[in-house]
């Protein structure tokens, strides 16, 4: 159930999708301090201080439980997909309509599932960082 608006105002509450991996940079940033290249995640200052409600419209969560049971979630909007190492199924959720998670959207909706795939492994790429600079010829 939603926090009352009254309550949020009062504890400083967003929406803004934040990921253990921003941590670092927020901090680094909020102590005016460079934020490495290949650091994961990004500040999310501006969202702190008021300047925009977000500073991007995913979350990656992943879970490495056992050797059999790996699996990645990008949470992205009112949307949840669930992928996992060794499996061809997955979960695909509609947040706004089915908070409870109750039905999986996978095989209903193949559209959204691809666009959330292709989401899924940009947010793989994106939470690299980049790679440091190179110091002299290889």
């Amino acid at each position: 159930m939603p926090w009352p608006a009254a309550r949020k105002e009062a504890i400083g509450h967003c929406e803004s999708h934040f990921s253990h991996v921003d941590v670092l940079p927020t901090c680094l940033d909020a102590a005016g301090a460079r934020i490495p290249p290949f650091a994961q995640g990004v500040s999310h200052i501006p969202v702190l201080r008021g300047e925009t409600d977000s500073v991007r419209d995913w979350a990656l969560v992943e879970h490495l439980a056992t050797v059999h049971l790996h699996q990645q979630t990008l949470v992205t909007g009112s949307w949840k997909l669930v992928c996992y190492r060794h499996a061809d199924y997955g979960e695909l959720y509609d947040l706004r309509d089915d908070p409870d998670q109750e039905r999986n959207l996978w095989d209903e909706d193949p559209e959204r599932r691809g666009r959330l795939l292709l989401k899924l492994a940009q947010a793989n790429m994106a939470k690299a960082g980049a790679m440091p600079e190179r110091i002299g010829p290889a």
